[in-house]
């Protein structure tokens, strides 16, 4: 009689002194295990705790919802503990699930699929541009709130996962074209919110050319020359610069690039 039947497991059988047997089934669902006859077993009526047991939990959770997430397939059981697969009702990306977790209100929102995503390099950029991006828009203490969520500048992109499923393909497209370093976020009006339809990935240098207005730059010599630059991206290119670096010191997040210093007028 070893082997799976329906819900149960024989997991041994074992011989009593009258000739006779007995054996040791277990549940599938739960864990539990029992001594049964074999014309118990047969007639299905001292196991039906077994049986019961494990319709009850399939029929209260399949089905059921938590939070974004419903029960939608049963796995297994381990110390007590079942685990289920899950399907999140707003992005459709599937997951295996603890009961006892989720009961407790553990990983049941849509922003949760986030750590579905791949851990690489790629997703790791995209979320810090995320993170930047809600910052300018929510938070007043930001060096650049005022022009941004200062002047109502908002984003519907609440959870980084909404972001990644609206941008990472035409990230990455972009990235093959002309690089990572040239791959910047770009608000097609810069009136507009951080929104699906007014997003797209730019080089720098149509980002600059997209801004309200164009700067002014002052380039400062080792020897100290000093010379006027109306289009950063031109100068940068007709002297082989890299246009982010330029930025990142009139932004003052590095002092130099190549001995030059980079000023705003």
């Amino acid at each position: 009689m070893s082997g799976d039947y329906q819900i149960i497991k024989i997991l041994e059988e074992k011989n009593v002194s009258n000739g006779s047997y007995y054996c040791i089934a277990k549940c599938k669902i739960c864990g539990n295990e029992k001594k049964i006859l074999p014309s118990d077993f047969i007639r299905q009526s001292n196991i039906h705790s077994f049986r019961n047991c494990g319709e009850s939990v399939l029929k209260e959770e399949i089905g059921r919802r938590y939070g974004d997430l419903i029960i939608t397939e049963y796995i297994g059981c381990k110390s007590n503990n079942h685990k289920y697969k899950a399907k999140c009702m707003v992005c459709n990306r599937e997951k295996e699930v603890w009961i006892k977790d989720i009961k407790k209100g553990h990983g049941i929102k849509h922003k949760n699929c986030s750590e579905l995503l791949p851990k690489n390099n790629i997703t790791k950029r995209l979320r810090n541009i995320w993170s930047k991006m809600v910052d300018r828009c929510t938070n007043k203490n930001n060096a650049k709130y005022h022009c941004y969520g200062g002047r109502g500048i908002k984003t519907n992109y609440i959870n980084f996962i909404d972001f990644y499923d609206d941008m990472f393909e035409s990230y990455i497209a972009h990235v093959e074209i002309h690089g990572e370093k040239e791959t910047t976020l770009d608000r097609i009006n810069v009136n507009g919110d951080y929104i699906k339809d007014n997003l797209r990935w730019a080089t720098w240098e149509t980002q600059f050319n997209n801004t309200r207005r164009l700067k002014t730059i002052k380039i400062i010599y080792p020897d100290g020359k000093i010379e006027i630059a109306k289009n950063i991206s031109k100068y940068a290119r007709d002297n082989k610069l890299d246009t982010s670096s330029i930025y990142d010191c009139l932004n003052k997040h590095i002092k130099s690039y190549r001995s030059l210093k980079f000023e705003y007028i």
